[in-house]
């Protein structure tokens, strides 16, 4: 079940990074496909943990269960809050419009 950890973490870590990089790096126009791999990738971390606490429950390991649980939900709202905050930084930096000044002269 190493396994799933891991991919949690994976997924976890993909999930912060995308909207970093596409912060310092993207075309405005891959803006809501990064926000869609993020938001995925940062549901997909969850739901290994909550595949891995359903092992644990199935393998009927109680005191793994009690030990685990307050890391995985520390770990699940950790992630839904910085990935929502890094993802909101896309839609507060793109333009809505844009401001044209004519002079006459």
């Amino acid at each position: 079940m190493l396994l799933l950890n891991t991919a949690s973490f994976i997924l976890g870590m993909l999930a912060l990074v995308l909207p970093v990089l596409f912060f310092f790096k993207g075309k405005e126009s891959e803006g809501q496909l990064t926000i869609f791999l993020s938001m995925g990738t940062c549901m997909l971390a969850i739901c290994t943990q909550v595949g891995y606490l359903l092992f644990l429950i199935n393998v009927r390991d109680w005191k793994q269960i009690i030990e685990s649980s307050p890391v995985i939900f520390t770990f699940s709202v950790f992630l839904v809050v910085m990935t929502t905050l890094l993802n909101l930084r896309y839609v507060i930096r793109k333009p809505r419009f844009k401001l044209e000044v004519k002079e006459n002269h």
